[in-house]
């Protein structure tokens, strides 16, 4: 009798478990792994406008914002028509028209009247926009690439301000 056969069937027993050892680890991993896995789902999810033109995972580091900023890990995205943040726990959604950007542009440094300057090792997306009372509003993201962020920002805010007439 052949020990090939059962040999086989003990091998692919063991590569399914640690497949699905794999698959799970994401979610029932370290704390780490875990954070990934709920930013990618959140990434996908419904929560994240139809018809997006860019979108990822950011950190918002600060904000000049009234009210209870941001802060947090979650995912930046980007529409024809708005610049918006979803932060992961606890759930927050900010929305951004594209028409009150006023400046996009990478730093490595975060200055903000009245607070401690935000620094590190990467750099900073800082969007400025101009708000409803006419004040202005900044807010600060580490992303993979802030450089494109700021550029397809800029390039989206320039044709919604052109499409508004506001150019």
């Amino acid at each position: 009798m052949s020990l090939l056969p059962p040999i086989a069937a003990v091998c692919g027993v063991i590569l399914a478990v640690l497949l699905l050892i794999l698959g799970l680890r994401g979610r029932f991993g370290t704390p780490t792994e875990q954070g990934q896995f709920m930013l990618t789902e959140l990434e996908h999810s419904d929560e994240i406008p139809e018809g997006t033109i860019a979108r990822d995972i950011a950190t918002c580091r600060g904000s000049t914002m009234e009210g209870h900023a941001p802060i947090g890990a979650g995912v930046l995205w980007l529409t024809s028509g708005d610049l918006g943040f979803v932060r992961r726990t606890p759930r927050r959604h900010l929305r951004i028209p594209l028409e009150a950007v006023d400046s996009a542009v990478v730093s490595s440094t975060y200055r903000r009247e009245g607070f401690v300057e935000v620094t590190d090792a990467q750099d900073f997306l800082i969007v400025e926009w101009t708000v409803p009372d006419g004040d202005t509003d900044t807010i600060a993201w580490l992303t993979p690439d802030p450089e494109r962020w700021a550029a397809i920002i800029q390039e989206a805010a320039g044709r919604a301000s052109n499409r508004d007439g506001l150019f």
